[in-house]
């Protein structure tokens, strides 16, 4: 099954926006770690009436070095996603996940039930992350 590029509208099958405003092309941020600070991003390839199906995809640095750096989601798929089950060599790279009514109404991806959520971010914005080799 293709895909569409990001961003580009739906047609037939294709819904063009969920009942929670999630569009193809949106992007959605998880944040995980005890003593570190991990962000994992996600595109959304398809979406149906209260579902989304996404791609995790790498970050990308803005500044590196010291025990704080700044990432950014790239475009480039991720080898593997922890959060959704995602191995280095699956030739299904998204997941189908249930798409709710988050903080403050925005919507927000369950990744896996009752553990990983994701929330939905601008392109552009930054994060703050534990720098390479400065975790435990």
């Amino acid at each position: 099954m293709g895909y569409r590029k990001f961003g580009e509208p739906g047609k037939g099958a294709y819904a063009v926006e969920n009942k929670y405003g999630v569009k193809v092309g949106d992007l959605f941020a998880a944040h995980y770690g005890y003593d570190e600070t991990h962000y994992n991003f996600y595109r959304v390839v398809r979406v149906t009436a209260t579902k989304a199906e996404v791609l995790p995809v790498r970050a990308t640095y803005v500044q590196q070095g010291g025990p704080s750096e700044t990432v950014t989601a790239g475009y480039e798929p991720a080898d593997y996603d922890v959060l959704i089950g995602v191995n280095r060599g699956d030739v299904k790279r998204t997941k189908l996940c249930t798409v709710k009514e988050g903080y403050k109404g925005q919507p927000t991806i369950v990744l896996r039930s009752g553990q990983h959520w994701a929330h939905k971010v601008e392109e552009g914005d930054t994060f703050s992350v534990t720098g390479r080799g400065w975790g435990r």
